[in-house]
């Protein structure tokens, strides 16, 4: 009587107990073969040939690779929760004008890790890209293109300062009417504690217009809001103003 190894296509049925290490997958995408009604895979449409043990791979894979995927895929998904950490927090800095420094104290140390998390995963792109024998080979690689693209986006978006504007538009109606008061009162208004989703540090009025400073904006600069509807405010010296969207601007005062 034959044994279970001696007995041909024994790791291609799937009703057959098969050891995690002979489990047959196809060498390009790495979906398993097994039960299937043709030898082509379903995944990728890849032909095999379950006589000829070059035509397919098993489930094992050389140790160094596991080692160096191990922050990128299954288990453990420890590279894009960094990311997304990373993005998420440049994005909240970014909501207000000059940047929000109390984060800016986490995300410094945070980019260093997300440098070698970068490196190390451009790495294992191109040991894949040259090394066809791996499972799942491309859908590995479009994995590993998803980090840097994450980080990417997240640049542009900031760059493009939409959390800023994001917060802005969520503030402007208590805004607009903060101002208003302040405009058409002759008497000086208490300084709010919050205007919108913004707190507010400190607060002015000048003729024809106000302006107030929000709240753990800038690193050493004030920065904040300025309306003046009538005519743009004057820069003096350690104080600029840049228009924003409407009668509002950006001012910054230098320290």
């Amino acid at each position: 009587m034959t044994s279970r190894e001696e007995q041909p296509h024994w790791q291609f049925d799937a009703d057959t107990e098969v050891p995690e290490d002979s489990r047959p997958l196809c060498k390009k995408c790495g979906y398993s073969l097994r039960g299937l009604s043709e030898n082509r895979c379903p995944e990728c449409g890849r032909e095999f040939d379950p006589e000829v043990s070059i035509s397919f791979t098993t489930s094992s894979e050389p140790a160094n690779f596991k080692l160096l995927w191990f922050t990128l895929g299954p288990p453990g998904k420890f590279t894009y929760i960094v990311m997304m950490l990373f993005v998420a927090g440049i994005w909240i800095s970014c909501s207000l004008p000059g940047g929000w420094m109390p984060i800016f104290f986490v995300l410094y140390p945070l980019a260093f890790v997300v440098f070698g998390l970068l490196v190390g995963t451009m790495l294992a792109l191109g040991w894949m890209l040259i090394q066809p024998q791996v499972i799942g080979r491309w859908r590995k690689i479009k994995r590993c293109l998803g980090v840097p693209a994450i980080l990417v986006l997240g640049i542009v978006v900031a760059y493009f300062e939409i959390p800023l504007y994001t917060t802005f538009f969520i503030s402007l109606w208590d805004m607009d009417s903060v101002a208003q008061k302040c405009v058409s009162s002759s008497k000086a208004s208490p300084t709010p504690r919050r205007i919108g989703i913004y707190g507010v540090s400190r607060f002015e009025v000048f003729p024809g217009g106000m302006q107030f400073a929000v709240n753990g904006a800038g690193f050493l600069d004030q920065e904040g809001f300025a309306y003046s509807p009538n005519a743009p405010p004057v820069s003096v010296n350690e104080r600029i103003y840049r228009h924003f969207y409407g009668p509002w601007y950006r001012w910054t005062e230098f320290f």
